[in-house]
């Protein structure tokens, strides 16, 4: 299945993981099955995903996954819940919030994003991909003052991440501070 989905072959991947769940149904089959439902672009993505957290609740990349597949499905709605009880259960990881609050904010239910993002850096301030949804969520709301210390700890955190120096630019600009904006945009 996995040489499947390396030889961007998903229709084959889906049906050799199906055959292996049927076999020994586990975690990383489900994992694999909703990575090659994801890429034929199968609303089942999101099904397999599930069963791909519920059986391994640490695997990060089925979360981000689910996540994502759910967004793109308009299925974020049955799988917040699954992210709040993720986040309940292992309420000192980091990620788990985290992932919560990307649920929100592409479920455009910024408040509870923003709640979700400072559990996160209150968990792991050095996590620069936190300290920048964090501020790209105080930028939703309007709050740049917030927005603007938050991506510069997310710049310093990750001085490589160009969605942070555009943000951080853009809050810049608004700032009238035009020479630091290019600075960020550059």
């Amino acid at each position: 299945g996995t040489t499947y989905l390396q030889l961007q072959r998903p229709a084959e991947a889906a049906v050799s993981f199906e055959e292996a769940i049927a076999l020994k149904p586990d975690a990383r089959a489900y994992f694999y099955l909703g990575k090659a439902y994801a890429q034929l672009k199968d609303a089942r993505s999101v099904k397999a995903l599930r069963e791909a957290v519920t059986r391994d609740a640490d695997s990060e990349d089925a979360w981000e996954l689910l996540g994502l597949q759910a967004f793109e499905h308009k299925a974020l709605a049955s799988v917040i819940p699954l992210f709040q009880q993720h986040a309940e259960q292992f309420a000192t990881q980091p990620l788990a919030y985290l992932w919560l609050g990307e649920a929100h904010l592409r479920n455009q239910d910024l408040p509870q994003a923003l709640q979700s993002f400072k559990k996160a850096v209150e968990l792991a301030p050095q996590l620069p991909r936190a300290q920048f949804s964090l501020g790209f969520a105080y930028k939703k709301l309007g709050e740049n003052a917030q927005a603007l210390e938050a991506l510069q700890r997310a710049v310093e955190l990750a001085p490589e991440n160009p969605l942070a120096h555009f943000h951080l630019g853009d809050l810049l600009s608004q700032a009238e501070d035009q020479q630091a904006a290019i600075r960020e945009l550059r």
